[in-house]
C-alpha cells in the first residue's frame, strides 16, 4: 500500500493511501493508542465533515484515524457504487 500526501487547500481532502487498488482518502492526526472514527452515507458526506470538531478534541490523547468510506468523500469508488 502506497502512501501518499500533498499540499492541498482543502481541508477535506488528508492523505491517501492504495488500499486493494481503491485509493483512499483519511485523516491521521495525534498519537498514541489509535481511535478510528468512521463517518455515515448521505450526499456530501466526508470523515472531515462529520469529524472536524472532534479530531482536535481526541488528538491530544490519541491518534486519530477518520478515512472516507469506499464511494464517498474523496475516496474512489468501486463499481458498485456507480
Amino acid at each position: 500500500m502506497a502512501e501518499t500526501t500533498s499540499p492541498n487547500h482543502n481541508p477535506e481532502i488528508g492523505a491517501s493511501i492504495d488500499a486493494g487498488g481503491l485509493v483512499t482518502n483519511y485523516h491521521d492526526a495525534g498519537s498514541g493508542k489509535p481511535v478510528v472514527l468512521l463517518h455515515g452515507s448521505g450526499p456530501g458526506v466526508t470523515a472531515w465533515a462529520n469529524w472536524r470538531l472532534t479530531i482536535p478534541e481526541l488528538t491530544p490523547h490519541y491518534r486519530v484515524l477518520a478515512p472516507d468510506i469506499t464511494g464517498l468523500g474523496y475516496t474512489d469508488k468501486t463499481a458498485d457504487d456507480r
